[in-house]
């Protein structure tokens, strides 16, 4: 689970998939469910205006979803099949940039 910076939304992994709740509805169903991953979901990360969440897979694929529209963005394949684990960290200094630790 993954809190957003602002609190209004929370981030789930289910298998592949990246459930995004919203803290004010009246029904506790996911707001997005956002699919496209290989793998299961390892790691997620917020933007800090919260309008964009990264989630990573075991295959190393990194996914980059954008709330308002409710899609992918962009995806990251670089990584992909050669790391076995990656825990995504915003770095704040640089708006767009992310960074990774990576355990094989």
């Amino acid at each position: 689970m993954q809190f957003s910076h602002g609190g209004q939304f929370f981030a789930l992994s289910n298998d592949k998939n990246l459930l995004i709740y919203e803290f004010h509805r009246t029904k506790m169903e996911p707001l997005i469910i956002f699919e496209g991953h290989d793998k299961q979901v390892n790691s997620m990360v917020w933007s800090p205006d919260d309008l964009t969440i990264y989630s990573s897979d075991t295959s190393g694929r990194i996914l980059e979803w954008e709330l308002e529209k409710f899609r992918e963005f962009k995806h990251y394949n670089e990584f992909k099949n050669m790391i076995d684990a990656f825990d995504l960290t915003f770095d704040f200094s640089q708006s767009e940039n992310f960074l990774g630790n990576v355990s094989r």
